[in-house]
C-alpha cells in the first residue's frame, strides 16, 4: 500500500465517507452540524483530488501518444507535465489551509485564508499541527522558485528539458531529416531517445519521492484533523 492509498484508507477519510448524505442542503435549510460536515467534506474532497493529480502526474510524464496526427511534440508534452506538477504541488499547502480552517471551524472567509490567519490562530499556533505544516512546506520548498517563474515570468528553464525541446521540435527535426542521410537521422533519434529516457527516469523518481514525503506528512496531520473533526461534531 503506497502513501496515497494510506490516505484514502485513513480513519478521517473513511469517516468523511460515512458522513456523506443524499440530503440537498441549501442556505435556507441546514443545521449547523450539517453545514460543518458538508463544508468539511467539500474542502477535503478537493484536497484529495489534488493529491491524486500529483500521483497521476508521475505516469503522465511518459503518457505520450506517438502518431502522425499528433501536433504536440514530445518535448512540449514533457515540459507541460513537468510545469503542471510544479504548479500543483505548491498548491497542496494552500488547499490544506482551507481544510484546516474548516475542520477547526475557525470561520475565516475562504478568500482570506492564509498562513497567518489559520496556522497563526490561537487554536493551532504552537501545536503539533503547526510543526507538521512547517515541515510539509519545507518538503515542497524546492519547487517554489520554479513554480513562481512558470506562473509569473517564463517557462521552466532546465538545460536537459531545453535540449529535448530542440531535439524533438517538429519543424527543426523535419528540416534535419530532410537534409541529412539516414545514418545521421538514426543517430539523432537514438541520441534524443536516450536523453529522454535519462531525464524522464530522473524527474519521475524526484516527483515520486516528493509525493511520498508529502503524503506521509499529510498522514500525520490527518490524525490530528480526525480528532478535531469528531470533537466539533460532538459539540454542534
Amino acid at each position: 500500500m503506497n502513501s496515497l492509498d494510506k490516505i484514502y484508507n485513513h480513519t478521517f477519510t473513511l469517516e468523511i465517507g460515512d458522513d456523506l448524505t443524499p440530503k440537498d442542503i441549501d442556505k435556507e435549510n441546514y443545521t449547523e452540524l450539517e453545514y460543518y460536515v458538508n463544508n468539511t467534506q467539500f474542502y477535503f474532497v478537493h484536497f484529495l483530488s489534488l493529491l491524486s493529480q500529483l500521483d497521476n502526474a508521475v505516469g503522465l510524464l511518459s503518457n505520450f501518444g506517438y502518431n502522425q496526427k499528433n501536433k504536440i511534440s514530445r518535448g512540449d508534452h514533457l515540459t507541460y507535465n513537468v510545469e503542471n506538477y510544479m504548479i500543483r504541488v505548491i498548491s497542496v499547502t494552500d488547499r490544506l489551509l482551507q481544510l484546516i480552517n474548516m475542520v477547526y471551524y475557525l470561520k475565516v472567509d475562504e478568500s482570506k485564508v492564509n498562513y497567518k490567519r489559520v496556522i497563526g490562530h490561537a487554536q493551532i499556533k504552537d501545536s503539533t499541527l503547526e510543526t507538521l505544516y512547517t515541515e510539509l512546506r519545507q518538503i515542497l520548498s524546492q519547487y517554489h522558485n520554479d513554480r513562481n517563474s512558470v506562473v509569473h515570468r517564463h517557462s521552466f528553464i532546465n538545460k536537459e528539458v531545453y535540449r529535448l525541446q530542440a531535439l524533438y521540435h517538429p519543424i527543426l527535426t523535419e528540416r534535419f531529416i530532410a537534409r541529412n542521410p539516414p545514418e545521421e537521422v538514426k543517430k539523432l533519434k537514438y541520441v534524443r531517445s536516450q536523453a529522454l529516457i535519462k531525464y524522464t527516469d530522473k524527474i519521475k523518481l524526484q516527483f515520486r519521492e516528493t509525493n511520498d514525503a508529502c503524503f506521509e506528512k499529510i498522514l500525520e496531520m490527518l490524525d490530528i484533523l480526525y480528532q478535531e473533526y469528531n470533537s466539533n461534531k460532538g459539540k454542534l
